[in-house]
Parts: structure tokens; sequence; C-alpha cells
């Protein structure tokens, strides 16, 4: 009983007044109609103000409570709805809009009928004419009958059809990135294959050219030693013969670095390993080397070396007589060696001179074809700028 009930009956019992059974139901059944009633209102209240649509049908498919979101949801005419309505009118009603899809009236009306008197639960959802989409949530009662929810899930809806339609062109731009990528990797191998087809025939042409080339060079080298060799010829007379006989050298250097160079580039070059002594290639150079070291007047030292390595003869000596070349034309008046150093089973051979040397910045400069830094210009020497680049190849 509230609490007016239970001052009365409290003040009746304190002045020892006896209260009538009857009087005493009548209270308590007063009071269980109070409480009931504030139930009722209550949960109106939390139906009333939920943000979903909800509807709830008893046992005998009647409606028996709803809230304004739900009239809202479905636009239902104010006559349709009453307390104790049966559920098949409205149901009628979302059918006939064409909220449940086209088909036959009357059948799709019986089929939903007798699901909801099956009693089991279910979920789905509807597209209206003017584009919501509703989410339905049916779920059976303990006592017979069934709670509806119905959820407006349109800008869900939107926000996932626009997710695709973004994935969906995402997916298109990386589609076409991806043939761009491709074609223009297409474009690449044919552009690389033509610049290799070219280089190919760039090496061949040189080859060829340095190999015709050297021969009526290295005649008319022989020629121009014949004829320093003749008594009669005056002291002017044979400057001039050996300044063509040192251009024809340089030019036949030049057409046989070219010809290297094309076979390095052409591939053709394979080392050939063999064990043979250092001592040997270096007196090799050193007789190669001894009119050039005459004519720059630099001290040249040869170390002397007992060690034995296994490497390619030819190839080591063509890298030794380019290093070498240059520090006698950049040292020059100067001093140059070349020695060895061992480093457990390995040795180093270097070339050291005391000339001006490479600045740091142009150390990969100078390993290019045609390169020449000149930092030597008293010595008055040109080199073809070949030697490095067939070198480091």
């Amino acid at each position: 009983m509230g609490s007016s009930s239970a001052r009365l009956v409290l003040h009746s019992a304190l002045e020892g007044r006896d209260i009538a059974l009857n009087e005493l139901a009548l209270l308590v059944e007063d009071a269980s109609a109070q409480r009931l009633e504030f139930s009722k209102n209550l949960l109106q209240s939390a139906i009333e103000n939920a943000s979903e649509g909800i509807s709830i049908v008893d046992g005998d498919l009647n409606l028996v409570a709803w809230n304004k979101r739900y009239v809202e949801l479905f636009e239902y005419p104010k006559e349709l709805l009453y307390v104790g309505c049966p559920i098949e009118p409205l149901i009628r009603f979302n059918v006939e809009k064409g909220l449940t899809g086209p088909g036959d009236v009357d059948k799709q009306v019986a089929r939903r009928v007798n699901f909801l008197k099956q009693g089991s639960p279910h979920n789905s959802e509807r597209q209206h004419n003017n584009g919501k989409v509703i989410s339905i949530q049916g779920n059976p009662l303990p006592d017979g009958g069934f709670v509806m929810l119905f959820t407006d899930i349109t800008t869900y809806r939107q926000a996932e059809r626009y997710l695709k339609e973004a994935n969906l062109d995402l997916e298109s731009r990386v589609i076409e990135r991806t043939q761009k990528l491709e074609e223009t990797n297409r474009e690449l191998e044919v552009a690389r294959e033509r610049s290799e087809t070219a280089h190919i025939k760039k090496s061949q042409y040189l080859n060829a050219v340095s190999h015709d080339l050297m021969q009526p060079l290295e005649a008319a080298r022989l020629f121009t030693s014949a004829l320093a060799s003749q008594p009669e010829l005056t002291d002017k007379q044979l400057v001039q013969v050996n300044n063509i006989n040192d251009s024809l050298k340089v030019a036949n250097d030049l057409l046989a670095n070219l010809g290297e160079i094309a076979r390095i580039e052409s591939g053709n070059i394979h080392p050939q390993f063999d064990s043979f002594s250092l001592t040997a290639l270096f007196e090799e150079l050193k007789r190669d080397f001894s009119a050039v070291i005459d004519k720059q007047q630099v001290e040249v030292r040869f170390v002397k070396t007992e060690v034995w390595v296994k490497s390619d003869r030819h190839l080591l000596r063509r890298i030794l007589q380019n290093l070498l070349g240059n520090a006698i034309r950049y040292a020059a008046p100067g001093k140059v060696l070349l020695g060895v150093r061992r480093s457990g089973n390995n040795v180093v051979v270097q070339v050291l001179d005391n000339g001006d040397g490479i600045p740091l910045d142009k150390q990969q400069l100078v390993f290019e074809q045609f390169t020449q830094l000149n930092t030597n210009k008293q010595s008055g020497a040109k080199g073809l700028g070949l030697g490095l680049s067939i070198t480091k190849v």
C-alpha cells in the first residue's frame, strides 16, 4: 500500500481502533491499483521515448501497445490504430503500399500472419518508396504474442553504399594505374631492348673500325721507324719523324683502347685464371715503359717480389699498364713505385706516386670514359681518358 494508507493503518493501531477486514482489503486494492497504474505509465513513457518504433501484439495477434515512432515510420492513419486492433489490417496496409515488394497482396498477408502465429524470431529489412530503409526485428513473448522493433537504418545503408562506391572507384583507379604502369613497363622494356641492340651494334662497329685502322697505323709506324734510321736525316728532320711516330702511337693507343672498350661492353672478355710470377710481369712492364720513363724524366721503382699469384695474366698486365701510364704521365717530374703488399693468402698490388693526386670529389669521375682532370699541367702529357675506365671494368 502507499504511504498515506500505511499512515492511516498505523494511526488506527496506535489509537487502539480496530480496522475492519473489508476496509483493509479496500486499502490494499487501492494501493495495488495505484502501483499498477504507475508501472503502466512508466512502461508507456519508456516505449514512447524510444528512438526505435515499437509495437506489441498479444497471443491473438492483436495490437496492444505502440509508440509514436512506429506510426511515423509506416505513416499509419489514425483510424487504423487502436488498442486491441488486429495486426492483419496493418500488415495489409504495408503490403498494399508496396513495402514488402511485388506479389499477390492476399498471399503476402497470409504468409506474414502465419509466420507470426508460429512465434519464431525474425529479422528483415524493408525499403520504402521515399528511400527509407527500415530494419525489423521480431521476438516472441513468453505468454504468446510478439514485440517488434523497427529501426531506421537509412543513414547506415547510405554510408555503406558510399563506401562501396568509393571502394569500386578506388579499385578502378588501381586497375587503371596498374594498366598504365604495365604499359609503361612494356615501353621501357622495348626501349631497353633497342638500347641494348644499339649498344651491341656500336661495340661491334668500334671493334671492327679499331681493328681495321690499327693495321695501316702499325704499317705507318714501321715506315717512320725505318725512316728514322736513315743516316742522311738532319736533326730537324729526325725530330719531325719522331713527332710523326709519336702521333701515330697515340692514334694506335686510342684505337687499341676503343677496341678494348668494345670487347668489354660486348661481354666478350672472360678471365682465364692461371698461376704466374709477379716478378716476370714487373720485368715486362719495366721494359715496356723504359722509353717513356727516360722521356718523362720520372723515377720509377719496381719493388722486387717472389710472390706468385693466380689471376688472368693478360687482364692484370693491362690494368697495371693503365695505372703506371697515368702515374708516370701525371707525376712527372717525380717518383712512381710499383710494389706488392701481402694480406694473408692474398696480395695487394699498388701503384704509388708523388704527383698532385686526385681530389676526393673527383675520384669517381676519373673512371668515366674520355674523362681527364689534367691535374699536372707542367708535364704537358695528354692521355686519352680511357685507361681508368678500362681498368675499372
